[in-house]
């Protein structure tokens, strides 16, 4: 299930994927900023540091796939014109991270790990090599998370991150009042990223256009909302 990264890579370039893509929450991003790395869901547990719990967490220490970094290979929130499940931070990197010096072998998802059962063969759950990926990858589909298993959960950003960006919920109804989530997301964010040394750090916010149904459903579960956009980036 693992492929040659620069043999995964030219497959990718050729479905015209040209950047990856992490989503997650305000405090784990402040996690992932504040060390200056992408950290997988293990490696954080291990240092201590915050992390926004997942339905998916005890499933992915199931199988295997907690010391992960999973990767998109397009933005599900501009593609879907709906809020990402993971988060409102967007990690983008170019292509070309995929590179022998950062890993030499990366994995793809045929379908999302939530859907995976116990004793669900290999081949059902990745492609197994090169050949597989170029004939099945699919550009945007959701469930084929790039991987990567062979860096122990740690994905420096230096050199490396794009830039971030950073979904507008717009006012949240909390009881009689309304309470405005973005500015001190970004706030937590650019601290994180400071005491994390990322001095050139780019974030764009993304104001979604009329049409989208974004900042409806952030309104339609304001707790949730609040939850994704906590700017809580001390350690418990």
């Amino acid at each position: 299930m693992r492929i040659d990264v620069t043999k995964a890579r030219n497959i990718f370039a050729e479905r015209s994927v040209h950047s990856l893509y992490h989503s997650n929450t305000v405090a784990t991003s402040c996690s992932f900023l504040a060390n200056d790395a992408l950290l997988s869901r293990h490696q954080i547990e291990a240092r201590g540091l915050v992390q926004t719990p997942q339905q998916s967490d005890a499933q992915d220490k199931l199988f295997k796939i907690w010391n992960d970094l999973f990767f998109d290979s397009v933005d599900i929130h501009e593609r879907a014109a709906a809020p990402n499940f993971y988060g409102p931070v967007l990690f983008v990197f170019p292509l070309e991270v995929l590179t022998p010096e950062v890993a030499p072998f990366v994995s793809v998802t045929r379908t999302n790990p939530i859907s995976w059962k116990i004793g669900q063969p290999t081949k059902e759950r990745y492609f197994t090599s090169a050949r597989s990926l170029h004939q099945g990858f699919i550009h945007a589909e959701f469930g084929q998370h790039i991987v990567l298993k062979d860096v122990d959960g740690i994905l420096p950003l230096t050199g490396r991150l794009t830039c971030l960006v950073v979904d507008d919920p717009g006012p949240i109804s909390i009881g009689n009042g309304d309470v405005l989530l973005l500015q001190p997301a970004l706030n937590a964010l650019r601290k994180a990223a400071r005491a994390g040394g990322l001095k050139y750090l780019r974030i764009r916010t993304r104001g979604c256009h009329a049409a989208s149904l974004c900042k409806e459903d952030y309104r339609r579960e304001p707790f949730r909302t609040m939850r994704k956009f906590a700017p809580t980036c001390e350690p418990p």
